[in-house]
């Protein structure tokens, strides 16, 4: 499905942008499952598209990319937004979103890596941004350099032409910004986020407009370093991933035969720590509800598919052989203290860089 000199472009880029790889009617029925969506959906709450991830587009061209073995660990949403016309859109900046050090759990990796960047996101974009805004900005080749600090007028964007039924993969490690804005005199040329949200405060007339709707599909896969297993970790228990439909997926068999079927792995932290925030939101007076019930049962089963791939911030014990609410109180009791323990190191770093702010502006 890819081409040598493209996967030699996506090493060197950092991106892809792979021309037709969805059909008119498959577009139309994304969009169709995507109506009355909240503004994030996990795609396991939407039947229509609870299977999207592991349709084998997308995996053989993650195993190309990452290498051979490729993991699904969970990260699958549908994006919808409705912008009314001339509303001015916040949130443009250039940004990575390479989360987790084996120092910290929730330090960006800003440093190159010795190995390629092991996560990998597929976007498809559902309406046109070759010839209106509010697609996305990249900056070719910035997953390979230090991006700890920089100047972004100093750096050579690209506005990504993509049209519906396109596919857009990228490396987790470059930076890129939402919403990018389309110049009507030179479209194809890319301004930095912050110069686009001044002129466009200025004079909007100056951009191309963006569609209304603005509806995108994301899926992401993993290779199996200790950069991966250490951002699986970090977006397992972060609190503001918002997962409702992963373990029941799971639990009515469908998640497991899509993975066996296109050859991926799972690793499913993430329905660890659904499961665990399902169970705590049923517990009175120390004593859990019967809608937690199924969920304490399935503990084992999913840690069994969390094992660990570097001692970096184990949370997951190894499971007791049977499936049993018992057996699911003593994963419980286990992890709930620890999970809090990492979210410990959230609080504490934010503390820090508060701090930071401080000695820099006072």
């Amino acid at each position: 499905m890819l081409s040598s000199v493209e996967i030699d472009r996506f090493k060197r880029d950092g991106f892809l942008l792979l021309r037709n790889v969805f059909s008119a009617a498959e577009v139309e029925r994304f969009i169709a499952a995507g109506k009355g969506a909240s503004r994030t959906a996990d795609l396991f709450t939407m039947p229509a598209l609870e299977g999207f991830w592991s349709d084998s587009r997308l995996v053989q061209i993650a195993k190309l990319l990452l290498g051979g073995t490729v993991t699904f660990f969970g990260e699958a949403s549908y994006l919808k937004e409705v912008f009314k016309p001339g509303e001015a859109v916040h949130g443009r900046h250039l940004h990575h979103d390479a989360k987790g050090t084996p120092g910290h759990l929730f330090s960006r990796q800003h440093e190159p890596t010795d190995e390629p960047y092991p996560i990998i996101r597929f976007a498809v974009y559902l309406q046109d941004h070759a010839n209106f805004s509010g697609g996305l900005k990249l900056v070719p080749g910035s997953h390979q350099f230090n991006s700890a600090n920089f100047n972004e007028d100093e750096l050579s964007c690209y506005d990504v032409p993509s049209k519906p039924g396109d596919l857009v993969v990228f490396c987790n490690k470059i930076l890129h910004s939402p919403y990018a804005l389309r110049r009507k005199e030179s479209p194809n040329t890319a301004l930095p986020p912050k110069r686009e949200t001044v002129m466009s405060a200025k004079d909007p007339d100056v951009f191309l407009p963006a569609p209304v709707d603005r509806d995108v599909i994301f899926v992401d896969f993993a290779g199996s370093n200790a950069f991966a297993d250490v951002y699986i970790k970090g977006r397992a228990i972060i609190p503001t991933n918002t997962r409702n439909g992963l373990v029941q997926t799971f639990l009515k068999g469908p998640l497991i035969k899509d993975a066996e079927g296109v050859g991926a792995n799972l690793r499913l932290d993430a329905g660890v720590v659904e499961a665990l925030t399902k169970v705590a939101a049923t517990v009175k007076n120390g004593a859990v509800g019967e809608a937690g019930l199924p969920y304490l049962a399935a503990l084992p089963r999913l840690c069994r598919f969390s094992k660990s791939w570097s001692p970096h911030f184990d949370f997951v014990p190894e499971p007791r052989a049977d499936d049993t609410i018992e057996a699911g109180v003593a994963l419980y009791g286990k992890m709930v203290p620890r999970i809090a323990e990492l979210l410990g190191l959230m609080k504490t770093m934010r503390r820090d860089l508060d701090m930071a702010a401080y000695d820099i502006h006072r």
